[in-house]
Formats: structure tokens, C-alpha cells, sequence
């Protein structure tokens, strides 16, 4: 996964920089990445400590505000945006370097998979332990199959698109700035995967009855305008149609990375260190 990281900041992302330079993308329109020292090898990435700036990422134990998610909402837009305009002017980069990154998550049959659903359902009450038990392998094949789905309109994913991985910097009148990290999870594959990620990782059901349908809104105008800076359609690229559809058939990911997560967002302190400790050895497929 570290090689999707270094591919990340040593290449996919300076195109993105020279598209919005040569698109004329306002600054304060361009989507942001975190800078990359020379010093950077194949081995380890060196990068800047924005900390040093002044940016902040949010306790993942607390649901940011709205602000928050609509301006996160807008940067996940123009990253797939941008994926799209790749796939438009450098189809023969898009084919060889985004096409072919697969989603690396998948749990195999066996022991990662046993412990996973033991831990997801260790984190529930006893009441909903034997439904989350029964329901663990179907969503777990399902939440593969989504990640593999090749009928529906795909792009390059962020795949850890979630409130910790974005940090974000303040000023007396709020959030200045945001700026995404992490990259080890992208992926070439559907673009709403993402969004419900972000909805579903970070935020509580009240937040999604007053707010998701706007932020789906927010997230397609975000596209439509963006997209424009490239002389490109959003209804060629990715129609309103489609859009809707996949939004609608694919809402049940949300209960996926609930009952995958809740071991790591439920816990607190040394309990949630360790859980995160014993997920990240699994062997990955």
C-alpha cells in the first residue's frame, strides 16, 4: 500500500498541479496536496509538517461540524474531477498508471476475516451481536464486489477518505483551508464509494438525516463546475442519471464500514491503538 503513497506524491499528484496550472484553476480553487521533499526515496516519503502552519485534523471521536463536510465534500469533488480529466486529456497515462491501482482492503477467507467479525462483533451490544454475526460475511462480499463493480462510472478513489485524513487549518473566521493525506488506499473504482465513506466514517445519524442530501447536491454541482475549467461536460463525463443510481443501490455501504469499523471508532485510547494495531497486520489480498 506505501507503493500507492509514493506513486501519489512522486507522480499522480504533480499532474494534478500541472492540469489546474495549465486549466488556469484559481488558486484557491485547486485542489491541495501536501509537499514532498527531494529527500524522498523509494523507501520513505519526506514530508512537510503542515502541523507547523497551523493545520489540525479532528478527533475522530467527535462529529465535525458541517462546514467542515461541505468544504470536504468540494475537495473529494474536484480529486475525482480531476481523475476524470486525466482519463479525458491523457488517456494513455490514465490506462497505465490509474486503471490498473486496485482497491487493496479485500480480507481473505480465514484468519483476518475471523478476527475482523470477531471484533466487529465484540463492539456492539449484546442484543445486536448475533445480527451483526449473520449479516458479517454477506456485507463483507458485497463491500468486495462494490470495490470491483466494472458496470458503473469509475475514477480514481481516495479509499480513506474519512475526517482524520483531512487536515485542516483555522483562522478567526473558521477553516481557511483543508488538505487531504493519506493515499494508501486509492484505487481505481467508484467514485460514490468515496462519498458514502466520508458520510458514513464520520458522522452520526442526525448529521445524515439534516445533511446528506444536500451534501450529495454539493458534491455533483462541485463536478459540474470544476469539470468546466477543462472544457469538460459533466453530463458526458459522469450523467446526473448515473450519478443518482449508484447513489441509491450502493447506500447500504454505509452499514458495510459501520459494522468494519466500529471496533476503531467506538474505542478510545490505548483500546482503539490496539484494535487499529491489530487490523494493520492483517495480510492483504
Amino acid at each position: 500500500m506505501f507503493e500507492n503513497e509514493l506513486f501519489a506524491y512522486t507522480d499522480m499528484l504533480e499532474k494534478f498541479i500541472d492540469l489546474q496550472e495549465h486549466a488556469n484553476v484559481k488558486l484557491q480553487e485547486q485542489y491541495k496536496k501536501v509537499k514532498m521533499y527531494k529527500e524522498s526515496s523509494e523507501e520513505i516519503l519526506v514530508l512537510e509538517n503542515v502541523a507547523k502552519k497551523g493545520f489540525i485534523i479532528n478527533s475522530r471521536m467527535e462529529v465535525p461540524s458541517s462546514i467542515f463536510f461541505q468544504i470536504s465534500v468540494k475537495e473529494l469533488a474536484k480529486f475525482h474531477a480531476l481523475s476524470f480529466v486525466l482519463k479525458e486529456k491523457r488517456p494513455k497515462y490514465f490506462n497505465q498508471k490509474i486503471k490498473s491501482i486496485k482497491y487493496a482492503l479485500f480480507l481473505k477467507e480465514g484468519y483476518a476475516r475471523d478476527s475482523s467479525r470477531k471484533a466487529s462483533v465484540n463492539a456492539v451490544d449484546e442484543i445486536f451481536k448475533n445480527k451483526v454475526e449473520k449479516a458479517y460475511d454477506l456485507l463483507m462480499d458485497k463491500f468486495c464486489k462494490y470495490h470491483n463493480d466494472e458496470s458503473i462510472k469509475a475514477c480514481l478513489c481516495h479509499g480513506d477518505y474519512r475526517s482524520c485524513n483531512i487536515m485542516m487549518k483555522l483562522n478567526e473566521n473558521g477553516i481557511e483551508e483543508i488538505t487531504p493525506i493519506d493515499y494508501q488506499l486509492m484505487h481505481y473504482g467508484n467514485p460514490v464509494l468515496d462519498f458514502l465513506y466520508l458520510m458514513y466514517s464520520g458522522t452520526d445519524r442526525k448529521f445524515r438525516k439534516d445533511h446528506l442530501i444536500n451534501l450529495k447536491e454539493l458534491y455533483y454541482e462541485t463536478l459540474r463546475t470544476f469539470l468546466k475549467y477543462f472544457q469538460l461536460n459533466v453530463n458526458v463525463v459522469y450523467p446526473r442519471e448515473d450519478y443518482d443510481r449508484v447513489f441509491d443501490e450502493k447506500l447500504d455501504f454505509g452499514l458495510m464500514i459501520a459494522i468494519y469499523l466500529l471496533p476503531f471508532l467506538l474505542s478510545s485510547g490505548k483500546k482503539s491503538t490496539r484494535c487499529y494495531a491489530e487490523r494493520s497486520s492483517f495480510k492483504f489480498k
